[in-house]
This record gives structure tokens, sequence and C-alpha cells, in this order.
């Protein structure tokens, strides 16, 4: 999650900071920022997803000579 969250952020900066060149490149479309927007959600997503729902560690198996 974090490093989706980063590298989204990272996207979506070279994004807003596009030129009209890098747009024509695109076809007029702003890949750039949408793909980093979409990153940083998936990433946001993850973590708070890490935050409501931890994964539980593996339980040992019962120890059989104790009894």
């Amino acid at each position: 999650g974090g490093l989706f969250t980063l590298y989204g952020v990272m996207v979506t900066l070279a994004g807003v900071t596009a030129d009209d060149a890098d747009l024509k490149k695109a076809v007029g479309v702003n890949i750039n920022l949408w793909t980093g927007l979409g990153m940083l959600a998936l990433g946001l997503f993850f973590l708070v997803w890490l935050k409501l729902r931890p994964t539980a560690p593996p339980v040992p198996p019962a120890d059989r000579s104790a009894s």
C-alpha cells in the first residue's frame, strides 16, 4: 500500500506538471495524472484496509506431549 501511494504521488505530480507536448503525445489525455490518481487511491485503500483488518498471526499447533 505504501509503495503504491508513493508512486501514485510521483506519477500524479508528473501529470500535474505535464506540458503540451506530453498531452499531444497521449492524444490529449493526461495519462500520468489519471494513472497517478488511480495508484494513489489504490494505495490509500490498501493502507486503510491494513489498519481496519490487520492480518492475524497464525495460531501455533496444540502441544500434544502435555496431555
